[in-house]
């Protein structure tokens, strides 16, 4: 009847107005914090998420000297310490839990730091793997890197407190907000203890949001609103509070990845194939821990100096994981062509340019089409007499092309 059909569209017309427009080309948008208000509540949803777990995020930081950057917190209680916290600075990667027991000591406190140089204003992964209480990895770029316990609390985390709000980009402990500073992508929480491997294979690609013990998945392409979505099967979908910004990611992220890690990069390479190319880093300096290659499977978000008709899909990127900017390699396609590639630093700049072959740690390259994919055919030779005209019908491969002929 009538009623059902046009209570069915508008049904319809407000669950399509839930969702914002989205930019799901590579790393897609990121949101940037302006460490005076800026967060992202989460909502109350982790009281229940007990030891194993890991968590990760794509960082750029922008941070003084001394100042911490949070950025996953579930503990939302002050002075009590529980649930979890991952903070970062300039110089330390910080994972703790909570034991409910009490705050302001380090009695009630359990988890590991570690010393290690964080650049300014530099994409770098941050990974935290919680076993248990003793067994604590930090992680940055996939690189293990150590660290000391910190705490002294014999307990395990305590998280059964409903009502508490988890934020990403901000910590109240012991009186002192702490608000973070710089741009974040890719926040991923999971409810088991991912390997080296799985992190390494994972960080440079997006998910689907069904990966085993994958609870929370936010990627903020969101292009505007307020609203950060959860793209995990639980869709505990996230609030933007104070004035959080929409930029163009520069994280390295894309359909699908490949990575090396090694202390010998002699007469190293990886490769990754998609469109009918295959892109090929080699010749590596600066002794970085790994290399990643990713791939784009569309056409870039932003493309000043393209012309879009020319270019060979997909795009490529390369990130050399290091605790620093450092660093370079050669890139080659295969099939190789005469004809120029062009490239940028990542997907936060709007400009690409003519490339060589030798390039900065961290670029993404697209091919231009060779001129020799491009054939017009007139057919035979022909000796035309006596007569005022003669049709020719040119066979074209005109895929990806305009043309004019006379």
């Amino acid at each position: 009847m009538p009623t059902f059909k046009y209570l069915g569209i508008i049904q319809l017309f407000f669950s399509l107005a839930c969702f914002a427009q989205v930019d799901n080309v590579g790393s897609g948008r990121a949101v940037q914090l302006d460490g005076v208000d800026d967060r992202v509540d989460v909502g109350d949803h982790y009281h229940d998420l007990n030891l194993p777990f890991t968590v990760s995020a794509w960082v750029n930081p922008n941070l003084d000297p001394g100042r911490g950057m949070p950025i996953f917190v579930t503990n939302d209680n002050n002075p009590t310490y529980r649930g979890f916290w991952l903070v970062i600075s300039q110089s330390v990667i910080l994972c703790e839990f909570g034991d409910g027991a009490g705050g302001n000591n380090s009695v009630f406190r359990r988890g590991k730091s570690a010393s290690i140089s964080i650049p300014n204003n530099a994409w770098v992964n941050i990974t935290a793997v919680m076993k248990s209480p003793t067994d604590i990895n930090l992680y940055l770029n996939g690189f293990n890197v150590g660290g000391n316990a910190s705490g002294e609390s014999t307990l395990t985390m305590a998280s059964s407190f409903p009502g508490d709000i988890t934020k990403i980009g901000y910590f109240l402990s012991n009186g002192v907000a702490y608000h973070g500073k710089g741009t974040m992508d890719e926040v991923r929480l999971w409810n088991r203890a991912l390997n080296e491997v799985e992190i390494r294979e994972t960080m440079c690609r997006k998910l689907t949001g069904n990966e085993t013990g994958l609870i929370g998945y936010w990627s903020f392409d969101e292009t505007s609103g307020n609203a950060a979505f959860d793209k995990s099967s639980n869709q505990f979908h996230g609030t933007l509070v104070g004035n959080p910004q929409r930029v163009y990611s520069g994280a390295p992220v894309g359909d699908a990845s490949t990575n090396t890690y090694t202390s010998n990069w002699s007469n190293v390479s990886l490769s990754l194939s998609g469109g009918g190319s295959t892109l090929t880093a080699s010749s590596i300096t600066g002794s970085p821990w790994g290399a990643h290659i990713y791939r784009v499977d569309a056409y870039p978000s932003q493309s000043v100096g393209l012309n879009a008709p020319d270019i060979q899909l997909p795009y490529f990127g390369v990130f050399l994981a290091s605790s620093g900017v450092g660093g370079s390699f050669q890139a080659n396609f295969n099939p190789s062509s005469t004809c120029p590639v062009y490239v940028r630093g990542n997907n936060s700049l709007p400009n690409w340019v003519q490339g060589a072959s030798s390039f900065a740690y961290r670029t993404e390259i697209v091919k231009q089409l060779s001129a020799a994919s491009f054939v017009a055919d007139l057919g035979s030779d022909e000796i035309l007499c006596d007569v005022s005209s003669k049709t020719l019908n040119p066979v074209l491969d005109p895929t990806n092309k305009t043309f004019s002929w006379s």
